[in-house]
Parts: C-alpha cells; structure tokens; sequence
C-alpha cells in the first residue's frame, strides 16, 4: 500500500480500505518510530458523531468487549471526535524488531478491522452490543 514519511512529525502514513458485505471502511494509517518503542495505529475517521450518545455508549461496551481477547494491541474510541483507532507497539528497549515483526504487526491493523468491522458497522446501524459481537468472527461466544 503506498505511504508517506511526515518528517514533522515523523512519522509514516498510508491508508487502507476494508471491504465490509458491500461497504468500505476506509482507515488511515499511521507508524511512528521512537526510541524506546515503535507505535502503529489506524484510525477511522468519521465513525460516530460523539453527540450521539447512545451510540457512544453502545461501542464503548462494544470495544471495551473486544479488547478482552486482543494481545499486544487494543481497539478505541476517542470521546471527544468518535473516532475509532485500533493501537499497538512494538518494544525497542529490549530487542530490535524483526521485520516480521513489523509486517506483522502492520497487517494485524487490517486484520483487526477485518475481525470486528462488521460489528462496528452493525452499532453504527443501531444494533445492540450483543447483536454486534455475533457480527463478529468466530470468536465472539468469548464476549457474549
């Protein structure tokens, strides 16, 4: 996927689409390489407009759920905008990554989204929180 360098900030940027049962969740991504540690996120912008209360609460309960199950990464909710941003890092105090490391760790963003897309999408119609889990792959008895 093409990608950016932001010396500024820097950090790289790159976007992704997912292909959700006939919609598009398209999420920007986002590396930024620091000292101790490298961090990846990848972000959906304009998910939920944070004046909708309901909604808000309905996929905090969602992500909150989910995060149960996620290691070395978490999935959340910026209050503020309604945005939602999956997180995860990589240690580099200890070791420095591999490059599998890091392509891991990169496709584990779209497979993230892939995941639990389709239960996001299902709170941003209006679903429960349980309704939204069984959207969810195979793992969602886990949640329930």
């Amino acid at each position: 996927c093409p990608y950016s360098f932001d010396e500024e900030n820097g950090c790289f940027k790159f976007d992704m689409i997912m292909p959700l049962a006939g919609k598009a969740l398209d999420i920007d991504g986002m590396i930024s390489v620091e000292k101790e540690a490298i961090y990846f996120y990848g972000t959906c912008p304009d998910c939920i407009d944070p004046g909708n209360t309901e909604m808000m609460e309905q996929m905090e309960k969602f992500i909150c759920r989910i995060n149960l199950s996620l290691k070395n990464c978490s999935l959340n909710l910026n209050l503020n905008d309604g945005k939602i941003f999956y997180r995860a890092s990589l240690d580099c105090i200890t070791a420095i990554p591999t490059s599998e490391m890091l392509e891991n760790t990169i496709l584990g963003i779209y497979d993230g989204y892939a995941f639990f897309g389709e239960g996001i999408y299902a709170i941003l119609e209006g679903c429960s929180v349980v309704d939204a889990l069984e959207n969810c792959g195979d793992r969602t008895g886990k949640w329930l």
